[in-house]
């Protein structure tokens, strides 16, 4: 007999919590009963017909219908509708759901085989004068059923239309949104692409609904699951590699709560696992999120980015902690360059010097601080040996014996100074490890995205596992937006033993228009790999070229009244992403001319949770995701930057990390995706981009 598992829509959650308590006890009942054979019968559990999206079952109870659908040991609860008296007959057509009579096919790889033509042209919804007047007034207890702060009920009760709640004041977008999905029938092909949560029991809904519970687990698809157990029970480290929206991050969460329950089951009462991150931000919500994996064993977890314990480290040895800044590295690199001797005599100084001129300063400090100092070479020899992945500026062994000159004068600077990169402090920090100068050390460790991290911290969080088994990582290369070069082979040997490593297919972040887009404008084959999977199907990204700067944020603020209108979202669930602070200030001063409340944040200040639509630049937008995102600010005065005297391989490395950059900000859009570049901008990064996978406008 088949043991039954729920699982939940934000949809349906939204729906329970509206529904009036004296109808719980009743609901409640058929959700047991369910759970306890979902299987049609004919009777009062029916196949939903004239619905091609995919198998829909209801369930009838007194005055409501309950939507469900069956995969595996899964019943996925979907809405819970009202019966009225003209929909919902004996034979429930799909109309009757919201569904548009176009609605999607889904075929068996789950990928949609239509699309709407509504979808080709956000602007135009926002010329629509008709606003959708909402279906039921919001009243205070209504609004206490869905968890509404007290604070914000006057202001939601004076709403009459859809436009008017979705851009209501002071209510943080999940709140709006949750109302919206309370009082509006969402349409089937909509609730079918929301994310899946797990409840472990009928009561636990109804705990839920009664505020006992923070919430519900994200539900792992069937190739994620797998790879959370992967190696659990083995002597062997793992490493995962996945896409853009895979939900690396997720299994890698998932993971830290099974190493916690297989070492409690193998009689450790006090397991320590640290699990790591690469922003302050992202390691407040995987915090938050182990309290939910972990209810009774949260402090048995350490969420820190790799910096903080690099800083820990350093100080508990009571060494020196000063990052230099960047003036100050300027600074060191300008008296290296000044002040050191290249050669015997005059002639020789200056054959020497003439050779390093080739490059500009901004290449030799990234060649100093990524190759030398992050790798930690001790001596020349090392340095003459080094493949230097990723540089693709070949360098004869006089020219790197001239940069070892340099950088060993760069060093000397900084210290006169009293300040260390963070390089260098990386890497002292993995040899005091190494030396086993501290006692920070952990039963297991797991890593998030570590392709964005230099060798040295790779070495010092693999060395704080005390098993080896213990060890899981996450990576995608695509994404390495901070390191100018990256390969698998530096992570493993940074490492120092085996790993496994498997893949992770799939995109549960974007739409597969999004994310096939994206790959191909990489180069990369998009969506054509085995067991490929997309949760999300949505419009094609579009390309738009504009002549000024002025119809760049005309062209930006209709994609969003439009966009937000025909998704149901309010206009902080967009993005604009940027290249420079100075595009970023000037875009956000112009939507907010335009009456869209706008304002340029730096990562280390950003809000999402603030009124204002943010504008942010490329760097401070990895491992964050947005509904809607425009990517902007692409003029040829400011972007692509190419350091005066660089040469031609310098240009394409510099090339090949812009490219990647512009990639990951393209890969942050869940739903919708615009680039507006110039008009007559010839770079070869805002090209090609192939009409069949973009909506190319001019």
């Amino acid at each position: 007999m088949t043991e039954w598992t729920l699982s939940l829509r934000k949809n349906f959650q939204s729906e329970l919590l509206a529904l009036p308590p004296k109808e719980n006890a009743q609901i409640q009942k058929k959700l047991n009963l369910l759970v306890d054979d979902p299987l049609p019968d004919a009777k009062v559990k029916k196949q939903l017909k004239n619905w091609k999206g995919g198998t829909v079952y209801r369930l009838r109870s007194g005055d409501y219908r309950i939507f469900y659908s069956l995969e595996k040991n899964f019943i996925s609860l979907l809405a819970l509708r009202r019966r009225s008296d003209d929909t919902y007959d004996e034979e429930i057509e799909a109309e009757a759901f919201g569904g548009p009579s176009t609605a999607p096919v889904l075929n068996e790889g789950g990928h949609n085989e239509v699309q709407d033509d509504y979808w080709e042209n956000f602007a135009r919804e926002q010329q629509k004068e008709a606003e959708r007047p909402l279906p039921q007034q919001l009243t205070s207890e209504f609004l206490d059923r869905l968890f509404i702060p007290k604070e914000a009920h006057e202001r939601l009760m004076s709403v009459r239309t859809e436009d008017e709640l979705l851009s209501c004041i002071g209510v943080p977008d999940e709140l709006l949104l949750t109302i919206h999905e309370a009082v509006f029938e969402k349409p089937l092909s909509e609730v079918l692409s929301q994310p899946e949560f797990i409840a472990d029991s009928v009561d636990d809904l109804f705990r839920y609904k009664a505020g006992d519970l923070p919430g519900f687990l994200l539900k792992l698809s069937p190739a994620q699951e797998a790879l959370v157990d992967i190696n659990l029970e083995s002597d062997t480290p793992t490493l995962v590699k996945g896409g853009p929206g895979s939900g690396k991050s997720t299994v890698a969460l998932y993971r830290v709560a099974a190493t916690v329950k297989k070492l409690l089951r193998n009689g450790d009462l006090q397991p320590r696992i640290l699990f790591t991150t690469y922003t302050n931000a992202l390691a407040n919500v995987s915090t938050a999120l182990l309290k939910t994996l972990l209810p009774e064993h949260e402090q048995a977890v350490v969420v820190r980015t790799a910096d903080s314990l690099v800083k820990e480290i350093v100080e508990a040895a009571g060494l020196r902690f000063a990052p230099a800044s960047a003036d100050q590295t300027r600074e060191a690199l300008h008296v290296a360059l000044d002040g050191t001797s290249l050669g015997e005599n005059a002639l020789a100084r200056r054959k020497n010097k003439d050779a390093i001129a080739r490059f500009s300063e901004g290449y030799l400090l990234d060649e100093i601080c990524a190759v030398v100092l992050a790798q930690d070479l001790e001596d020349l020899d090392a340095y003459l040996s080094n493949p230097r992945v990723g540089r693709e500026e070949p360098l004869s062994p006089t020219e790197r014996e001239l940069i070892w000159i340099i950088s060993v004068a760069f060093m000397k600077e900084l210290s006169r100074q009293g300040v260390e990169t963070w390089s260098q402090l990386r890497a002292k920090a993995a040899r005091l490890v190494t030396a086993g100068a501290t006692e920070l050390s952990f039963d297991g460790v797991v890593v998030d995205e570590v392709q964005d991290l230099e060798p040295s911290v790779v070495s010092l969080l693999g060395q704080m596992s005390k098993a080896p088994a213990n060890l899981f990582l996450t990576a995608d290369s695509r994404q390495s937006i901070y390191r100018s070069g990256f390969d698998w082979d530096s992570v493993l040997s940074a490492l120092g033993f085996d790993v496994e490593v498997f893949e992770l297919p799939g995109n549960y972040r974007s739409t597969e228009q999004i994310d096939k887009a994206a790959k191909n404008y990489l180069g990369e084959r998009g969506g054509d790999s085995e067991g490929e999977r997309y949760a999300h199907d949505g419009p094609m990204p579009v390309i738009m070229g504009v002549e000024d700067e002025e119809a760049e944020i005309l062209a930006v603020s209709q994609f969003f009244k439009g966009a937000t209108k025909l998704l149901h979202l309010k206009r902080t669930s967009c993005v604009v992403l940027v290249p420079t602070q100075t595009q970023g200030r000037r875009i956000a001063e112009g939507l907010s001319r335009r009456n869209i409340p706008a304002e340029f944040s730096l990562g280390r200040d950003l809000d999402i949770s603030s009124e204002v639509l943010n504008v942010v630049p490329f760097q401070s937008a990895k491992g964050l995701e947005f509904p809607i995102v425009a990517v902007a600010g692409l003029w040829p005065s400011q972007y692509p930057h190419v350091p005066q005297g660089a040469s031609g391989h310098e240009i394409d490395e510099l090339r090949a990390l812009q490219r990647r950059t512009l990639f990951v900000a393209m890969t942050r859009a869940m739903r919708a995706l615009l680039i507006v570049k110039p008009a007559s901008q010839g770079s070869p990064l805002l090209k090609p981009f192939d009409p069949a996978l973009w909506n190319v406008r001019t």
